[in-house]
């Protein structure tokens, strides 16, 4: 609810609207995080809309929060006896993570979705084709699930729409055994070709994979050139981990707490909550030319000279193709999650505050020379990385199955 008090889809952007133009009748089933209204109220908006969107838990009875409850429960016990990967004995790290999903609420909001997709469907609710976007995780299970059970006629359709997964994302990748017994949708749509080939490569079946329009980076294509004088503005990307998070703050405050003449934009993920972002805040009480940032990426990198991106966020690619000079921060608490590994022309992160200070002087102080590499290697990039709007693109979200769109 961004916008004047209008829902805002961070995943498909316009897509509903282009697809309400071609004629095709969308309701939206939508997911709520950090809503700053209460619930209450923002589930009076979705009813006065309704023929529009369907709240899901208008449809629920107390027997199905149990239900889903138990499900989530199960995850606890979901693997017994010894696990092994290449000879090394994990059977630790399954058991842990077993304990993180059992004890995860959230994930017993998507198990519902099996109960939803029952009801609908006994109230012969009609759907054609459903429209879910595409990470491979257990969000999208469920839903995929219950049409196979309970619709088996309706087309499912996966949107990836990051512009580079990170290749230690094992989720977003496959294998020829998982995809004959894995619930993935009929049909993914990727958000550019790179995308789409790398899919194609790491597991998946070119006959499933399409080309869909970059939703969320359409802006990158008709973007236009700031000539104006940025001054030494530099954005700091948050990532979604916690202890990252911390990590990230703590090391560029470290670096920079005695620069007063850098102004520092933050931007946080927008699915952190804000609990635990003032308890970062707490830990580091920034000076005045730290600022939390409130407008999308989009509309900073006209502004920005400089950006420095958590290692895992996709935000860097982004910046990169807006030709936004990066320095990436790798994690020391975690594994390193690099999307822009696929890029070896590209340097990877640092992880010292020392370094990351060197590297941000350097772009502040050669800006013009360290802007026109980025620009260069960005117009040679975005045609591969990102997808505009036509009719052909969209319609890779609602052609059947059978009908072949070749990457």
């Amino acid at each position: 609810f961004r916008k004047a008090g209008v829902p805002e889809d961070r995943y498909f952007g316009n897509l509903a609207s282009e697809l309400r133009a071609l004629g095709y009748d969308v309701i939206v089933l939508p997911w709520l995080v950090n809503v700053q209204r209460s619930t209450r109220d923002a589930f009076r908006w979705f009813r006065k809309h309704s023929d529009q969107y369907i709240i899901p838990e208008d449809f629920y009875s107390i027997a199905d929060y149990a239900w889903a409850a138990g499900v989530v429960i199960k995850h606890a016990r979901l693997f017994k006896g010894d696990q092994v990967f290449e000879g090394v004995t994990i059977r630790h790290l399954i058991k842990e993570a077993c304990r993180k999903s059992a004890a995860d609420p959230e994930i017993a909001k998507f198990v519902r979705y099996f109960r939803l997709i029952k009801k609908l469907a006994k109230r012969d609710f009609h759907i054609d084709i459903f429209i879910d976007k595409f990470e491979n995780m257990i969000t999208e299970k469920p839903q995929v699930l219950a049409l196979r059970k309970f619709m088996p006629d309706v087309m499912t359709v996966g949107f990836q729409h990051a512009l580079a997964p990170h290749p230690l994302l094992l989720n977003m990748f496959t294998t020829p055994e998982e995809t004959k017994v894995a619930p993935h949708p009929d049909a993914i749509v990727c958000n550019s070709s790179f995308t789409a080939e790398l899919f194609s490569k790491e597991g998946f079946s070119p006959e499933q994979l399409r080309v869909g329009p970059s939703m969320r980076y359409r802006y990158l294509l008709s973007q236009k050139k700031n000539k104006k004088d940025r001054g030494n503005v530099v954005l700091i990307v948050l990532p979604l981990d916690a202890v990252f998070l911390r990590e990230v703050m703590a090391k560029a405050w470290q670096a920079f707490s005695h620069d007063k003449n850098i102004l520092f934009q933050i931007k946080v993920h927008p699915m952190i909550s804000r609990e635990d972002w003032n308890r970062v805040l707490r830990d580091t009480p920034l000076s005045s030319n730290w600022d939390e940032c409130t407008v999308e990426i989009s509309e900073m990198v006209s502004v920005v000279k400089c950006a420095l991106v958590a290692g895992g966020s996709t935000a860097s690619l982004e910046l990169l193709l807006a030709g936004v000079p990066v320095v990436m921060i790798g994690a020391e608490t975690d594994i390193v999650m690099n999307p822009l590994a696929w890029f070896p022309e590209l340097e990877g992160p640092v992880y010292s505050p020392d370094d990351l200070k060197r590297k941000i002087l350097n772009v502040l102080s050669n800006y013009e020379e360290e802007a026109s590499k980025v620009e260069a290697w960005a117009r040679a990039k975005r045609h591969q990385c990102l997808s505009d709007i036509n009719q052909k693109n969209i319609a890779a979200f609602v052609s059947p199955v059978d009908k072949v769109i070749k990457i």
